[in-house]
């Protein structure tokens, strides 16, 4: 059997992209990697944070965790597979953490679905408007619950001036509707000339 040095162990678990420590049967901290350290922010705090995932505590328990996510926080998600170690015993004699930052596709997928709910609600509620003002007044409530939506204002062309008609605006804006209708009309307008 080839027996791996501590001193040889640093580079390679720093060649991988995941990040990957190691903890004893008692949680103890005995190896990581630099992506382990800035998953876990292991420097700046107790490893108790590590310990007290549900994969790392069902790994110290003898069961293997396979891909769940663990949210730290909104803004910090992570993939996490934890495997028990038992060294040609019964019980386990360490466990290793495997972990990846899915932050940005949880966070994509969350805006996915938000944008799907909010065009299934705007088809159910607008499927038997006949009269199109209050059905571009009905989408535009639902366009500011989008991430990247902080206001919506519905317009329509008159057909006889050819002219925008302000029909609503909704989202954060403290702007009046008033206010907003006229900027629109006036860029609109000089946009013409």
């Amino acid at each position: 059997m080839v027996e791996i040095h501590q001193h040889d162990l640093h580079p390679l678990l720093n060649s991988f992209n995941e990040g990957i420590c190691c903890l004893s049967a008692q949680g103890e901290l005995l190896s990581y990697n630099e992506v382990a350290q800035a998953h876990w922010n292991l420097n700046r705090q107790p490893t108790s944070k590590l310990t007290s995932q549900t994969p790392v505590r069902q790994a110290l328990a003898g069961e293997f965790a396979h891909h769940e996510l663990v949210h730290l926080s909104e803004q910090h998600i992570l993939l996490v597979s934890a495997l028990p170690m038992y060294a040609g015993t019964d019980s386990v004699r360490s466990i290793v953490i495997i972990s990846q930052d899915v932050t940005e596709h949880v966070l994509i997928q969350r805006q996915a679905q938000t944008a799907l709910n909010v065009l299934v609600e705007a088809v159910i509620d607008t499927h038997d408007i006949h009269d199109i003002d209050e059905a571009l007044r009905r989408i535009a409530v639902l366009i500011p619950q989008l991430d990247s939506v902080d206001n919506s204002i519905a317009f329509r062309i008159d057909e006889e001036t050819a002219r925008l008609v302000p029909l609503a605006l909704f989202g954060s804006s403290q702007q009046s509707y008033e206010a907003v209708s006229y900027t629109h009309l006036r860029a609109h307008e000089t946009g013409r000339n």
